[in-house]
């Protein structure tokens, strides 16, 4: 249960069972929303497990939100994944926001909760920026004329509708939950938008989907059997994440050779990456990294000499976390008095 005063009037006392309606979606409290698990098999197997009808949509790389609409719109709140109250970079009513002024529900919707992802998208070129832009673009949106102040900002793409006029939807099929979805909410171009999904049946499908999901410069796609209900903070087999394998080892494992340390607290990490002769040089790149390898100076010079000479070695991220205490303790023994 989300909300601190029921465990706080009701849950102190072990007798005390809650009724269903305290166990669904309470409007105005964050919840955990349902995630896509990750699978690495076969597409002709994951397609087997969908029971061959599902949807598939375009991973968006942004930030979490839950949407709860109150009172006929004179009151939101925005929620992030983990409970975070981000309602004052979206707005907390319909009359303004970088959101919600652009909010287009039904006359006859008094309350709501939409489940979608925030994004930031690039005016100007009319396109999806990567992760990170996300609060700056909605701290600077809009001008007094209500404008676009720069070429960046916030488009909240909708994926699902879980909450309705009082009665929760999470047991509905997801299939009835986007129906309801299209007849409520009506798209603003580049602010709010309901994420496009294809029914599909067959494992091609996913593959021709991932393809051209790449293509355009998305991380992968997101498949959902089409009769899936909403749980709460699940991560099951209705709904899977695919991404392209040379992805899975190009954007989140790099070999990286420790060439300073910021002391603090936790320490901070400055990483290099080896530069050999005839290619590019990288320097001024930059990466946000999951999952880091770090060898040692002389592996990854033994390991370079044998394809290429290397030229030298230049800034690329700086880490601070992912990394065990043993692999620390390694780090400072290796390093200690350079």
């Amino acid at each position: 249960v989300s909300d601190l005063k029921t465990v706080a009037e009701k849950l102190w006392d072990p007798s005390c069972r809650l009724k269903s309606d305290d166990l669904s979606v309470n409007i105005g409290y964050a919840f955990l929303p349902h995630l896509a698990k990750k699978l690495s098999i076969a597409y002709e197997k994951i397609s087997r497990k969908l029971g061959h009808d599902f949807y598939i949509e375009e991973k968006m790389d942004g930030e979490r939100i839950q949407l709860h609409y109150m009172n006929y719109g004179s009151e939101l709140k925005f929620f992030s994944r983990r409970g975070f109250d981000y309602t004052h970079l979206y707005g907390d009513n319909i009359q303004s926001g970088s959101i919600s002024a652009f909010l287009k529900l039904a006359n006859n919707v008094k309350e709501c909760v939409l489940d979608g992802e925030m994004v930031t998208f690039d005016v100007d070129r009319a396109v999806v920026l990567p992760f990170g832009l996300v609060k700056s673009s909605a701290k600077n949106a809009l001008t007094t004329e209500g404008i676009c102040s720069q070429s960046y900002r916030p488009l909240f793409m909708v994926l699902d509708l879980v909450y309705l006029n009082g009665i929760s939807l999470t047991k509905l099929p997801l299939v009835k939950r986007k129906e309801y979805l299209c007849q409520i909410l009506t798209p603003f171009p580049n602010v709010v938008q309901i994420i496009p999904s294809l029914r599909c049946s067959e494992a091609s499908s996913i593959r021709n989907s991932l393809q051209a999901a790449v293509s355009m410069g998305s991380e992968g796609v997101i498949l959902k059997r089409y009769d899936s209900r909403y749980i709460f903070g699940a991560r099951n087999d209705s709904w899977i994440k695919i991404k392209p394998e040379y992805l899975e080892q190009f954007g989140e494992n790099m070999d990286l050779i420790i060439i300073g340390r910021t002391p603090a607290r936790k320490d901070s990490l400055m990483c290099g990456l080896a530069v050999c002769d005839g290619e590019e040089d990288v320097e001024g790149m930059s990466a946000q990294q999951e999952v880091v390898n770090l060898e040692s100076e002389d592996e990854l010079i033994e390991e370079a000499e044998t394809k290429k000479k290397i030229n030298k070695f230049v800034s690329f991220c700086v880490i601070a976390n992912g990394i065990s205490q043993e692999e620390f303790r390694e780090i400072d023994k290796r390093t200690r008095g350079m």
